[in-house]
């Protein structure tokens, strides 16, 4: 169940800093042949992987060929692999 919370003020956008908040995922420092783990339901991670990591993309207009994951199941959740 969620629980509601009243009385919460709204933070305020953080624009041209230049800086990312910390990300949940380490996009930045995957050198090529790197990898994490994701642990939980492998659907539900790579679904929320793929969404951060286009996201991610678009934020730093990185060519479609320039950065490339690769993601697998295995024991335990989700693997992600940066392969370009």
């Amino acid at each position: 169940m969620i629980t509601i919370d009243k009385g919460i003020p709204i933070p305020e956008r953080q624009r041209g800093s230049g800086v990312l908040p910390d990300n949940e995922y380490p996009w930045h420092e995957l050198e090529v042949g790197d990898s994490f783990l994701l642990r939980g339901d492998a659907v539900r991670q790579r679904n929320r992987a793929e969404v951060s990591f286009q996201t991610w993309k678009a934020r730093w207009n990185i060519a479609p060929g320039d950065y490339k994951i690769v993601t697998r199941r295995v024991d335990g959740g989700l693997r992600v692999w940066r392969v370009e």
